[in-house]
């Protein structure tokens, strides 16, 4: 194409969305921006006009977007803080709404790329960015919407101007607690926002500013943690009742309080919170951080355990009442929430976990066993099935970092249990009886099996995600522990699989 600023002109002035939008996908696959070097000059005057105006600030942002990566360095170096600039101006006083994911993601990508360019650089941490900062905080909390391309740009701006971030940490931390019962994404994002809190501001002679931030950080999430467990347990008698908790110096922002009066939506929303917080910590454990961690083991896993020992199983031990037949309609949540916390912290330690080992097996052991059900029928879903998947998968990880030394030994029985009863299962039968008779020969009767059926839709691959994850835990135990595994145990483990294989075999239909 010999002059693509006039098609490009006459695009973003006469065509629809649709078509502007189709055209630039165009241009971004082709590289257009690239070829046309005599025309970049006329690219960025058409960009900055249409920037500038009301009614074609979309247009400008929606350009920009894809030019901004076929740009040449020195044309960006010229034009990057004025982009910012009209960026930012057009977020102030929108006149659509729908104008502004576009201008955040535009404005996070101009950011992370100014990074680039030390001149630049400077202007924007000592001009720009606290009224970035100052923005996205106003209008994060007054957005009505979904927000994540705020908390994506936020998450950029920490990341690229963490130093420069320092005077607005206690306001950005508010933003991210205000409210924790938004979407996964959203979630995610401010959770990413968190860990890169704690590297903003100075870091100090060798970067103990942070490690000390990162640490109070951690400290907070469990006590809020441990806190939303209390509101969850008020009316349940643990058999633990003091857990550790840490005196901060610095001042945190409360959890929101829930005030539904409804038990079960109360519950719902207060298991959300802990959810959103386990990702917080989830990420704080497993994030790049630019200097060593510290992290507290003994206070995890007592966290852990806590949140997987009240579960559907042991409720049915307490007095039933609303409260507990409330509380069994998300323990489950938590339990799941406990897990994935415990799998972050088995691959962010691995080795140095090695004095828990015991504790770490027995809590394995414990989910596997309540979770585990007798003589369920065959074709229909297990109960539970999510998180005896996610056990297995956590179970995995830990003999895969930890082999001979995982600490499995006391626990082998009631692994190698679960495991053989989730991959083998036992179809229905039909019962062939002879019935004792005199005189001329006895007719053979075929009659149902006495076992009393149960009325439902059976699907023999229903709890195939079980059974596959059994398998893989057999096969990483055979490999990690065999050496200190008993015979006894072997002979059961090859009995079992040889069985399946040769059931798989028979089943098989011939090749075509």
């Amino acid at each position: 194409m010999d002059q693509p600023i006039e098609l490009l002109q006459s695009v973003a002035r006469n065509c629809d969305n649709k078509t502007e939008a189709d055209y630039l996908q165009f241009c971004s696959e082709s590289k257009l921006f690239c070829i046309s070097n005599n025309k970049r000059e006329a690219n960025i005057s058409l960009i900055n006009s249409l920037l500038s105006s009301k009614e074609n600030y979309i247009d400008g942002l929606s350009i920009l977007e894809v030019f901004v990566e076929q740009c040449p360095k020195d044309l960006l170096n010229t034009n990057i803080v004025s982009w910012i600039q009209l960026t930012i101006k057009g977020l102030v006083n929108p006149d659509d709404d729908s104008f502004c994911p576009l201008s955040w993601k535009v404005l996070g990508k101009l950011i992370q790329i100014s990074t680039e360019f030390p001149e630049a650089r400077k202007n924007i941490a000592l001009n720009m960015i606290p009224k970035i900062l100052d923005h996205i905080v106003r209008e994060a909390k007054n957005s009505k919407k979904e927000f994540s391309t705020i908390l994506q740009c936020l998450e950029l701006t920490l990341q690229a101007y963490g130093k420069s971030c320092g005077f607005h940490k206690d306001a950005v931390t508010s933003l991210l607690f205000y409210n924790l019962e938004v979407s996964p994404r959203s979630i995610f994002l401010a959770g990413q926002c968190f860990l890169n809190l704690a590297a903003c501001g100075s870091p100090g002679a060798t970067g103990d500013n942070y490690a000390s931030s990162w640490l109070k950080q951690q400290q907070f999430l469990i006590n809020s943690l441990h806190s939303q467990l209390d509101l969850l347990f008020e009316n349940i008698n643990e058999v633990q009742t003091d857990y550790k908790r840490f005196k901060l110096q610095e001042a945190y922002p409360a959890i929101p309080k829930v005030t539904e009066k409804g038990l079960i939506r109360k519950k719902q929303r207060i298991v959300k919170q802990f959810q959103s917080l386990a990702v917080f910590l989830k990420i704080m454990l497993l994030g790049k951080f630019p200097v060593n961690k510290k992290i507290l083991p003994e206070s995890l896993l007592s966290l852990i355990w806590r949140g997987l020992v009240i579960n559907n199983k042991t409720l049915t031990k307490f007095q039933q009442s609303i409260d507990t037949s409330s509380l069994a309609t998300v323990i489950p949540l938590v339990n799941l929430a406990s897990l994935e916390l415990l799998d972050a912290l088995v691959i962010s330690c691995r080795m140095n976990l090695l004095p828990f080992n015991s504790l770490i097996c027995r809590i394995f052991s414990q989910t596997l066993k309540w979770t585990d059900t007798e003589e369920w029928p065959f074709g229909i879903t297990k109960p539970n099935s999510a998180l005896r998947v996610r056990t297995y998968e956590c179970f995995c990880n830990w003999l895969s970092v930890t082999r001979a030394c995982s600490g499995v030994g006391k626990y082998t029985d009631d692994v190698l249990h679960s495991i053989l009863s989730d991959i083998h299962f036992e179809p229905p039968a039909v019962a062939l009886k002879v019935p004792g008779g005199k005189g001329k020969r006895s007719k053979l009767n075929m009659t149902e099996d006495t076992t009393p059926l149960i009325d439902f839709i059976v699907n023999p691959h229903m709890n195939a995600s079980v059974c596959e994850a059994a398998l893989k835990c057999a096969s990483i135990l055979l490999n990690t522990y065999s050496a200190v595994l008993k015979p006894n145990d072997h002979r059961r483990l090859q009995e079992s699989i040889v069985r399946e294989i040769i059931l798989i075999q028979h089943c098989q239909m011939p090749p075509p």
